[in-house]
């Protein structure tokens, strides 16, 4: 029975996913499996309605925006994750008598045919393959939904589908005659969808996905080791003309004098904070060039470069940097003593994450609150100011 609704969730993702407006000619749709379930009823004894669920449906969906019939679905759902709240039905439905999920652990979908109704409603055709065997099946689909942005920044839609199977066109054909007449189980299974799918995005190297900018940190020291290589990190950054602007200013919890001295230039509300790092410091740019004095427009762009690569290569090695604006650059000018010409841009703190939960607010909500980006589309542009670039539609 469980198989049944399978189906029905591959075809809806693909029906969600054609649905949905998008300036793109081809965009790929990945299923959610926590906010996704395909759900089910049949009679038991004629009488009463026993319900159940997949929660274990995975999937793809490309959507041709152009074309709504080359669009494609591929989904499969995991066989064992069937529930009815009820373990020894449960497991009745995973042996052979029904699922067989030991010989037949996954049951799969393909999509051969899409087609729209009307607004909000399309029909979505598909080979549903359950237990070695595949049937043809239909799925009633309406939606989806806008297409919205959550706290993560992905993109969102959901959508419902519906039909009705024959668990008999697929081998489960368990079944047990009533004294009175009827049969125990009903051959047809109602299939209701609720789906889920995000937006699959660029794929980008995981040490720039997983940077991130904390606040709690814990007394973990960072071995002299790795804090010369994060700076040999940034030796290596490019620059106009390889004039390499850039200084830095670091003291760490091991020297404690230094490390007060570096809190003095920063604003109270980052105070609170970062005085739990294990390591703080300050970006520093030469604003000439020093072959010829003349104004370097670049040296804060270089010298921003050069930090970008010391945090990525923290990241690399599990260390946290968390970057500021918040401090004074005549005070760390005075306390650094730092010449005419250079001027301190950026100051930051560097350690290993801490317990969030060890913050006081307002920094422990600040901590919790998922990361949100904007959309490629809406900074990268050809031709003209405002028009995106075919490359990022596509």
């Amino acid at each position: 029975m469980g198989q049944l609704l399978a189906k029905f969730s591959l075809a809806t993702t693909l029906a969600a996913s054609l649905a949905v407006p998008s300036p793109a000619a081809t965009t790929t749709w990945q299923i959610d499996p926590a906010h996704t379930a395909a759900g089910f009823s049949v009679k038991h004894m004629m009488i009463a309605t026993v319900r159940g669920q997949f929660k274990g449906v995975t999937g793809t969906v490309n959507w041709d925006d152009q074309d709504l019939t080359k669009s494609t679905v591929d989904v499969t759902i995991d066989a064992n994750t069937v529930d009815t709240g009820e373990p020894k039905r449960d497991a009745d439905l995973k042996s052979a008598n029904f699922l067989d999920v030991a010989d037949n652990p996954a049951i799969t979908f393909k999509s051969t045919k899409i087609e729209r109704v009307s607004a909000g409603k399309m029909k979505v055709t598909g080979n549903l393959t359950i237990r070695a065997v595949t049937k043809s099946v239909v799925l009633n689909v309406e939606g989806p939904s806008g297409a919205i942005k959550d706290p993560y920044g992905k993109t969102r839609v959901a959508l419902n589908a519906t039909t009705t199977v024959n668990r008999m066109d697929y081998g489960v054909k368990w079944n047990a005659k009533l004294d009175g007449g009827g049969m125990v189980v009903s051959d047809n299974v109602d299939i209701t969808i609720d789906l889920e799918m995000t937006k699959k995005e660029a794929k980008f190297h995981e040490f720039i996905r997983d940077r991130w900018s904390p606040r709690a940190f814990s007394d973990k020291e960072i071995a002299p080791s790795d804090l010369r290589s994060l700076f040999e990190a940034a030796r290596w950054a490019p620059s106009s003309s390889n004039e390499q602007p850039w200084a830095f200013i670091v003291a760490t919890r091991n020297d404690q004098e230094n490390f007060t001295q570096a809190l003095q230039p920063l604003v109270e509300f980052n105070v609170n904070w970062a005085k739990n790092a294990y390591a703080l410091g300050f970006a520093v740019s030469q604003l000439a060039f020093a072959k010829n004095k003349t104004p370097n427009r670049n040296a804060q762009y270089d010298t921003g470069a050069a930090m970008s690569q010391l945090t990525t290569e923290a990241t690399s090695r599990g260390i946290l940097v968390h970057q500021m604006a918040g401090f004074d650059p005549d005070t760390a000018r005075d306390v650094f003593e730092i010449p005419a010409g250079w001027d301190a841009i950026a100051a930051f703190a560097m350690g290993y994450p801490g317990d969030p939960n060890s913050l006081p607010q307002p920094y422990r909500d600040r901590e919790t609150t998922p990361r949100v980006r904007k959309p490629i589309r809406e900074f990268v542009m050809s031709g003209k100011w405002g028009h995106t670039p075919d490359f990022i539609t596509k």
